[in-house]
């Protein structure tokens, strides 16, 4: 009877070993949602945790139950260069082991112990409007101690985005006048309708997107239909005043058979010139009439000082539709004063 019950003590801790062992054989698998090529960066855009992301990746682990740490990155490479940098870092408090989604992560059971973000990668994605390059999600799973037992990566590439919508004008950083901020982007194939956003940046503490989307927008998505030029003063629900920063962004609509979806342009800032502004804009109007009066030999800058030439809403446009800019407008006409003999012939056309 001893030796059965001896057996029968052995054979519980064998067995108690093995479920044991079992109980450590940890794993973590990382899934992405196909097809991403559709979520804008949205997905992607992370500062404080990753509460409020769209629902994009997955992360199975074993064993459930068992209290563990999750730690992440996700590095990106922009297209056609060499080397990731880091967007965004977390590692979590012991929590207990769960499959789980990216929107889950910071939330009231899986705390952030520490995240990290890079500003001005994040900035720069932003402006872009879409994924693109390279990203590459990795996941390391950790004992409650904080040793490693797993990982698993996962990549995904957007080095051919099938189309980019890009605001054209204002550009970047450029001074407007106030009442005549005209935007322009580039045509969306298939795209029924387009949207514009608007907002004034208050400081420069906060990023554009931050500033696009605080309180109530300047415009907020109004539909101009399929054009793809718009004078922002027909769509404001109040003004922007001189010294102002505005901050811009358009979506176009493309339909479809899942109800369609949206692509987001880049978002550029501009300002609206002050007073104090006025006299150096003149002097740079008269700059350039006299830069084209030197070439055809008409005296554009007296015609402008009587009246009879209107500059104010001014805008040159290309054959390809877009418009050029003041000082790429300047560095022709330099080019043409030093090379006069590339001027085949010059005509006036009255509208």
């Amino acid at each position: 009877m001893k030796k059965i019950g001896l057996l029968f003590f052995m054979l519980f801790l064998i067995l108690g070993g093995y479920q044991s062992t079992l109980a450590q054989d940890y794993s973590v698998r990382l899934t992405i949602f196909e097809p991403l090529p559709e979520v804008d960066f949205a997905a992607f855009a992370v500062t404080n945790n990753l509460r409020g992301a769209p629902r994009i990746i997955s992360i199975e682990i074993e064993p459930q139950g068992a209290r563990v740490i999750l730690e992440g990155r996700i590095m990106w490479k922009r297209n056609n260069q060499v080397g990731e940098q880091e967007l965004f870092y977390f590692v979590t408090e012991p929590f207990v082991a769960r499959n789980l989604t990216n929107n889950e992560i910071g939330t009231s059971d899986i705390r952030l112990r520490e995240s990290r973000s890079n500003p001005s990668l994040t900035e720069e994605n932003i402006r872009k409007g879409r994924p693109t390059g390279v990203y590459i999600f990795e996941v390391i799973l950790k004992d409650a101690n904080g040793g490693e037992q797993a990982r698993d990566s996962k990549q995904i590439s957007f080095t051919n985005p099938s189309q980019t919508l890009t605001i054209q004008s204002p550009e970047a950083g450029s001074y407007q006048d106030i009442g005549s901020v005209v935007a322009q982007w580039n045509n969306i194939i298939g795209a029924a309708s387009y949207e514009i956003k608007a907002n004034v940046r208050r400081n420069t503490s906060q990023s554009l997107e931050e500033a696009l989307n605080q309180g109530t927008p300047i415009i907020d998505h109004a539909n101009v239909g399929n054009m793809t030029v718009a004078n922002l003063r027909s769509y404001m629900s109040r003004e922007l005043l001189p010294g102002q920063e505005g901050v811009l962004q358009v979506s176009a609509y493309i339909p479809g058979p899942s109800g369609g979806s949206w692509l987001y342009s880049n978002i550029v800032n501009f300002f609206i010139r002050s007073s104090s502004d006025a006299g150096a804009v003149n002097q740079e109007i008269e700059d350039l009439l006299q830069l084209i009066s030197d070439i055809t030999g008409q005296d554009l800058v007296t015609k402008y000082r009587e009246g009879q030439i209107d500059m104010s809403n001014m805008r040159i446009t290309l054959d390809d539709g877009r418009i050029l800019t003041i000082v790429e407008l300047r560095e022709i006409l330099n080019y043409l004063k030093t090379n006069p003999d590339n001027i085949v012939s010059v005509s006036f056309i009255n509208r």
